[in-house]
């Protein structure tokens, strides 16, 4: 099982721990687990966004665990990282969105997060990280993705903002 393999990774003081795919609550509470003993956690989650990353831990809890859980995650997470691979114009391009958690803005968004992506996205943007939207912009007026495929994979569908 996850917990006894992190007993067993544990005895062996490591320093990076890669917990594979996160598929349910016992996996994610293995990785804050070990995260809490102060080690790097490294482990990876199906999602599209950071935002939509932060609601797809909560749907491993019941509703009552939700503040418990963001409560832990806004002291222990450093850093997602979401990607995705579009059609480009010439070839296949990468865009990507990331929430380093070095604020205690981004902190306390976490710990409030209510599932409104938009307040959180917001304070992730003024706090300098990259969203997924501002990159799929660039790539849009480098001419590396058609207009079509930039509405296809945009976040935000209420950002009526032309480009």
């Amino acid at each position: 099982s996850y917990r006894q393999g992190l007993k067993d990774v544990l005895r062996k003081a490591p320093h990076i721990i890669l917990l594979g795919e996160i598929r349910d609550r016992e996996a994610m509470e293995t990785c804050m687990e070990a995260a809490q003993t102060g080690h790097l956690v490294l482990s990876t989650l199906h999602t599209t966004g950071a935002v939509k990353t932060l609601g797809r831990i909560l749907e491993l809890y019941p509703k009552e665990n939700h503040t418990a859980v963001l409560s832990r995650l806004s002291e222990i997470l450093i850093f997602i990282h979401s990607q995705g691979l579009l059609n480009g114009v010439n070839r296949r391009v990468l865009t990507y969105e990331f929430l380093h958690n070095s604020e205690d803005a981004i902190s306390s968004a976490i710990a409030n997060y209510d599932g409104g992506a938009r307040s959180l996205e917001d304070v992730i943007h003024r706090a300098g990280n990259v969203q997924w939207d501002n990159n799929l912009k660039r790539l849009l007026q480098q001419g590396l993705i058609t207009h079509d495929t930039f509405e296809n994979a945009r976040m935000n569908r209420a950002d009526h903002e032309v480009f």
